[in-house]
């Protein structure tokens, strides 16, 4: 229920709803484990000026999770 409440949030334009559906896919915590997916939340949140989105993106892009390691 938690990330459908989240995605509801994201969609609808609350950042920090966001990072949170992220987090959730990216421990596979009551979704099946996806850092792509992970990654692509991040970035929205990050864009949309959520600094805790700009830095999980950021971990992510260090370990090369989900993404290109760059």
């Amino acid at each position: 229920k938690a990330a459908e409440l989240y995605k509801k949030a994201c969609d609808g334009g609350e950042m920090l709803g966001c990072v949170k559906l992220g987090i959730m896919y990216a421990d596979g915590d009551g979704v099946e484990k996806n850092e792509q997916k992970a990654a692509e939340l991040y970035k929205k949140a990050c864009d949309g000026g959520n600094m805790h989105g700009c830095r999980n993106l950021v971990v992510m892009y260090t370990n090369g999770n989900g993404v290109e390691k760059d």
